[in-house]
């Protein structure tokens, strides 16, 4: 493929306080700027100035205190804090994070139970309530996070939850103080099937199922990097197998025809950590009660709620594993065509794109892809150029009017 002409965005900078309401300046000498959006993560920026130029504005600007806001074109395309400056000699380098940050660097203020009912509370949207849609879920966490200080970095109106018609539940524990409001986020994604992402000071999240904003479909004319096919047994599964290692465990079974096929029992196991610790142990005792010297701990078992919802989660993750996977594999940091249909100051990570590729060796291939990275760097020199990452998107897709949805 020839090499990708650059793009023509224009960037320029601006510094505010915390909150995006009072600006400090705008940093007019910037020799590279880069930009990042992705999903399931925090995203980065960087603002690289000639030493000797912006003095006056860059004695205003610490760490943590401020906010960068870029602009492309005149319009916001990234927000964040300020949270490493680096003085060199022929320049200054500034470095931040998108607005997760903050819950990045907060500890979460209060324990939650969606295991068990409640016995001794009343139930409520954090305590006992068994299970939760796992949306709501992280609802009350990013709410609980920015609102928990008085909404100081003002993003209560910038959180964007997305319900679907048959979002997961969540069934899961966390004690006070243990974790971090981002790491619980990003636990749900990893467990309960929830993508995340953040455009400018918007954060959104959404059952990863749900195809609730799908983008121009990809041609390989579009990217610098024409895509391959890959096909993975390794990634097959016709059982899978949740379990927090105490003996107890959910399962999903594919059906009698894919077992026919590739085999029974092709296993992918998914362990949680054990909440042992937050349940009474269990010991071997005699017929007088006491317990039998040498005997081992008995785990507590799981309740019925917390195997159901473990059954649950093995059936929705066995879905994607079955058959073998044969997936378009977009070369990661493929830079992005001017040909391409795709307004680069709207590209949201998490967005579906059906991308085709026909000249494999394996006929016409389609399927549907997921932006998972938008990257774009301008220099004086270079001009601008723009990258992007795709991962496959689940072979279930839902829609906002619940087609997809699996049958009650």
């Amino acid at each position: 493929m020839p090499g990708a002409p650059a793009f023509c965005g224009k960037h320029r900078i601006g510094i505010w306080g915390s909150g995006g309401e009072v600006p400090v300046g705008e940093i007019l000498t910037a020799t590279k700027i880069t930009w990042q959006r992705i999903r399931d993560n925090i995203s980065v920026a960087q603002v690289d100035v000639p030493m000797g130029t912006c003095c006056d504005l860059l004695e205003l600007i610490e760490p943590v205190q401020n906010e960068i806001h870029i602009y492309r074109d005149d319009e916001v395309v990234w927000i964040g804090v300020i949270t490493r400056m680096e003085f060199e000699w022929d320049q200054v380098q500034i470095f931040a994070e998108d607005m997760l940050w903050v819950a990045k660097r907060r500890a979460l203020a209060h324990s939650y139970n969606h295991m068990e009912p409640c016995l001794d509370c009343t139930p409520g949207p954090l305590y006992g309530t068994g299970k939760i849609n796992a949306i709501q879920n992280a609802k009350d966490l990013m709410d609980e996070c920015y609102e928990g200080v008085s909404d100081y970095w003002n993003m209560v109106p910038f959180l964007h939850p997305i319900f679907g018609p048959c979002d997961p539940d969540s069934a899961r524990q966390a004690n006070a103080w243990a974790t971090t409001y981002w790491l619980e986020l990003d636990k749900l994604a990893e467990d309960y099937g929830l993508d995340y992402t953040v455009v400018g000071r918007d954060i959104y999240w959404w059952d990863v199922h749900l195809n609730w904003n799908e983008i121009a479909p990809l041609d390989p004319a579009d990217i610098a990097d024409y895509p391959r096919i890959v096909e993975y047994g390794n990634s097959l599964a016709t059982r899978y197998i949740r379990t927090d290692g105490s003996g107890y465990a959910g399962f999903g079974f594919a059906p009698q025809g894919i077992q026919d096929k590739y085999g029974p029992a092709i296993d992918t196991l998914s362990s949680e950590k054990s909440q042992a610790d937050a349940n009474p142990p269990r010991y071997v005792v005699d017929g007088d009660g006491n317990v039998v010297p040498g005997s081992p701990i008995l785990p507590e078992p799981p309740s019925a709620a917390k195997l159901a919802t473990w059954t649950d989660t093995a059936e929705r993750r066995l879905e994607d594993l079955y058959p073998v996977r044969r997936n378009i594999v977009v070369p990661a940091g493929s830079t992005l065509m001017p040909s391409s249909p795709w307004d680069v100051n709207t590209l949201m990570p998490g967005s579906w794109t059906l991308a085709t590729v026909d000249r494999l060796c394996r006929g016409s291939v389609s399927e549907y892809q997921r932006l998972h990275e938008l990257r774009v760097t301008e220099t004086g020199e270079g001009g601008e150029t723009v990258s992007v990452s795709f991962v496959s998107a689940p072979s279930v897709m839902v829609l906002p009017d619940g087609t997809g949805c699996p049958d009650p």
